[in-house]
């Protein structure tokens, strides 16, 4: 059994690359026609994750890094806009703003331990849209209630939620025979 952001050793074997790290990338053959399907592996770290960070860039190209929860439905993570106290409106956000000037983002999830050995993340790079009310929206929503019990009472349906669509997972981890 997979617990709390377990990295399975069934990803492809990690690649030295020139910079010596051990990434795993698999890329999407066409990822403008199709998403990528996500690994049994890969949903079962992010599944154990509790939180990622969502990293977007803005219209004038600057970086933005907020923590975020996630719900993976199908082969997509959805992000809610939700109603924890903002300085902004839902609209007004900088992630919004962001995805709206360029919709490429980063999800990254990860475990740390204190133990280095056991530590490990996984990247879903991708393309963010924002899902109004809807059946699909109202779909991410019942997922996000159902991994998180703080949004069962938290009014959700009228805001939209960010679905990224993965074109490319990266991983890493402590190589399993250097541990």
């Amino acid at each position: 059994m997979i617990t709390a952001c377990e990295l399975p050793s069934s990803l492809p074997p990690a690649r030295a690359s020139a910079h010596g790290s051990n990434q795993r990338t698999i890329p999407v053959q066409d990822a403008a026609r199709d998403a990528m399907t996500l690994t049994t592996a890969h949903r079962a770290f992010l599944q154990g994750c509790r939180r990622a960070a969502l990293a977007t860039v803005g219209a004038d190209g600057v970086p933005h890094v907020v923590p975020c929860c996630f719900a993976v439905v199908d082969d997509y993570l959805y992000i809610p806009l939700d109603a924890k106290p903002k300085r902004v409106p839902v609209m007004r956000l900088q992630r919004v703003r962001d995805i709206r000037a360029h919709p490429a983002v980063c999800v990254m999830a990860d475990r740390y331990d204190e133990d280095w050995t056991r530590l490990a993340w996984l990247q879903v790079r991708g393309v963010a849209t924002l899902i109004e009310p809807g059946p699909e929206q109202a779909r991410a929503i019942a997922a996000l209630r159902a991994r998180y019990p703080q949004y069962r009472t938290m009014p959700l349906e009228d805001a939209p939620v960010l679905r990224v669509v993965p074109e490319r997972v990266v991983t890493w981890a402590w190589p399993a025979d250097e541990r």
